[in-house]
């Protein structure tokens, strides 16, 4: 019997990079269908690591120590000790032909090129759904900030949207993200009567994102996490970077995935977004 062969990666950046790497994980089983893949989630964001566990795609998950700093000698020891076949540099960078600002390829198409592999037919993100959703369909959950802010909005934006749903849909509003960030009025964040416990790792955020009827999010963490369950979303963009005109390259691929877009995401008409809520209430309530 041959040796399978054995590959280790995965992906030090944050949240919603690690689950764009999925993309590259399906990529590498389509090249090497036997092989063992070992994926490696950086310390700092090692919350999201049960959202990992009984991938497809993914044979174990391991701690990188290192982030900015990577690799570092616990990480190079790692490394030593597994004995890869294959080692992929879970920091790659991009090509410059794959910069964000020049992008040609779709995000996801744009990772597996910078591993080496030819990306795959199936460009969208995929997550294993192992883990028990607690129901609560009469929330709307809402992911309102993003790490950089030229992606985010307003908080008074976000209040208007909120107050529609709320006075005029009759809906609650569950709130996500960092105990740190600012709560908006009229949202449970993060010990909602709907929920118990009062304070909720990345893990069970999404478990009760998942739950709810749908996500209203920026360019962030959790517009990746939807996609890759397939979850209802609507994602207010902004282009971001300087000469490109539209979204489309990174918006994640999600059947359930509702896009608007403006230059500023601020710059998105409320009524658009009153609109696109009233449909997706249709849709999915």
């Amino acid at each position: 019997m041959n040796k399978s062969t054995l590959i280790l990666g995965g992906q030090c950046g944050q949240f919603g990079d690690c689950v764009i790497s999925t993309v590259v994980a399906r990529a590498i089983k389509e090249k090497f269908p036997s092989s063992q893949y070992i994926y490696g989630i950086s310390k700092k964001y090692w919350e999201i690591e049960p959202l990992f566990r009984n991938h497809p795609y993914i044979d174990k998950v391991i701690q990188w120590e290192g982030y900015d700093n990577w690799p570092t000698n616990y990480d190079m020891n790692l490394i030593g000790y597994i004995k890869p076949d294959i080692f992929l540099n879970p920091m790659s960078r991009h090509p410059n032909d794959h910069s964000w600002p020049l992008l040609v390829n779709h995000q996801t198409e744009a990772a597996a090129i910078m591993q080496g592999f030819s990306p795959p037919k199936d460009l969208s993100c995929y997550l294993e759904k192992w883990f028990e959703i607690p129901s609560c369909k009469d929330y709307i959950a809402i992911s309102p900030f993003t790490a950089w802010s030229k992606k985010n909005i307003s908080n008074e934006k976000w209040q208007v949207i909120i107050n529609y749903i709320v006075k005029e849909r009759g809906f609650n509003v569950l709130q996500l993200g960092r105990h740190d960030e600012f709560q908006f009025k009229d949202t449970f964040f993060p010990n909602s009567p709907c929920y118990s416990w009062p304070h909720w790792t990345y893990f069970e955020s999404v478990k009760k994102m998942l739950g709810c009827s749908f996500l209203i999010c920026l360019d962030g963490s959790f517009n990746w996490v939807s996609s890759a369950y397939k979850f209802p979303v609507l994602s207010l963009l902004g282009y971001s970077y300087n000469n490109l005109q539209s979204t489309k390259l990174y918006q994640p691929i999600n059947p359930n995935g509702h896009y608007l877009e403006a230059p500023r995401a601020e710059d998105i008409p409320n009524e658009l977004i009153f609109q696109k809520i009233d449909e997706m209430i249709e849709k999915y309530y």
